[in-house]
């Protein structure tokens, strides 16, 4: 408690006690109190002792500590500084535009880095430093930083999009990252991941973009969905579409394929399309399958066909027959004795092998 004292009072009109401690200020002109204002410096004795109870010290480090540019930084602020005065107290340090810089808090105990803190006009250290985990702060005080391209206003007005391009095998892949405004559309991921990648002079020219989840085909998607109906847990997919599927015709279903390992429900990879054909032969249809996967002949060898039902789960092996007659069915590819395998799945089906 700070008490203001009347230069004619007694100490015994001033209650002054045991342990008391008196503090003298002269008094400052209009042009000092700005100045010190314009510092940011405290004007008053009470501010001065508001700051040295809300001091806090606390330790920035690199998010990324294989970046030898940047270095780690102690800087004393206050417990109530705002988001944006760190901000410009790290900037300054790092000679940096404050508003290219990305907070992450500390996990507990550890120290590494947790959560990205999103910049709020509202928020203070204390609340920075606590975002980590659900506890007072203990120990020491700290917070890693990024140095951005772009200013996080502009970043939080973006997403971040990952997404992976699937040449004409299934181990032909490519990863890409995107920042895109979260009012785009999928064809803004197009365009984007086009910068990037080339389809096949001979293609079909037509990309197919569908998400995955645990191995199993969420979702196909069409140019105009917007981003906002994806969410981190789902990986991104975009392939081109083949030209035997894109010219297919008459007697011919496009099959859903998955990969699992001993259950059905034990999926894994990445899933993706091929066409049966009415009338063509199953090793004709295994042939294909073995070109999309990519896989060298001793690793297809290992792979057993299976036949399984969509409504009543009934697997039945598959011999080397011809596929007629095409209604609903489901048709299944598996391995047996834990090693990699490959599932196809589709509403579509072959009269007599159930």
């Amino acid at each position: 408690m700070i008490e203001p004292m009347k230069p004619k009072m007694t100490i015994q009109q001033c209650e002054l006690q045991d342990g008391d401690i008196i503090v003298f200020q002269r008094d400052l002109t209009s042009k000092e109190t700005n100045e010190l204002k314009e510092l940011n410096l405290r004007v008053s004795i009470s501010q001065h002792y508001e700051y040295i109870a809300n001091q806090l010290i606390v330790d920035f480090k690199p998010k990324n500590d294989q970046d030898g540019s940047l270095s780690s930084y102690t800087i004393e602020l206050t417990k109530r500084s705002t988001y944006d005065q760190v901000a410009v107290a790290l900037g300054t340090k790092l000679g940096t535009d404050p508003m290219h810089i990305q907070f992450t808090s500390a996990s507990y105990p550890n120290g590494l880095p947790k959560h990205t803190i999103k910049r709020s006009t509202n928020m203070v250290l204390h609340e920075m430093l606590s975002s980590g985990h659900n506890h007072p702060v203990v120990g020491p005080n700290i917070l890693y930083y990024e140095v951005l391209g772009i200013s996080i206003v502009e970043l939080e007005s973006k997403r971040l999009i990952k997404v992976t391009w699937l040449g004409s095998t299934l181990k032909d892949e490519s990863t890409h990252e995107f920042l895109l405004l979260k009012t785009s559309c999928m064809s803004a991921v197009v365009d984007a991941l086009l910068s990037k990648v080339k389809p096949t002079l001979d293609g079909s020219q037509t990309l197919r973009i569908f998400s995955v989840m645990n191995g199993r085909n969420i979702r196909n998607y069409v140019p105009t969905d917007p981003i906002s109906i994806t969410n981190d847990m789902l990986n991104l997919y975009v392939e081109e579409i083949p030209k035997e599927e894109a010219e297919a015709g008459e007697g011919e279903l496009l099959l859903q394929c998955f990969h699992f390992q001993t259950e059905v429900t034990r999926t894994h990879g990445i899933p993706f399309k091929i066409l049966v054909k009415d009338g063509e032969k199953f090793a004709a249809t295994k042939a294909r399958v073995h070109a999309r996967l990519g896989i060298n002949d001793k690793e297809f060898a290992k792979i057993k066909f299976i036949f399984c039902n969509g409504s009543t789960g009934r697997i039945t092996s598959v011999a080397d027959v011809f596929f007629h007659q095409i209604t609903l069915f489901q048709y299944t590819l598996y391995a047996k004795n834990n090693l990699a395998s490959t599932t196809l799945t589709s509403l579509a089906g072959a009269t007599g092998l159930v």
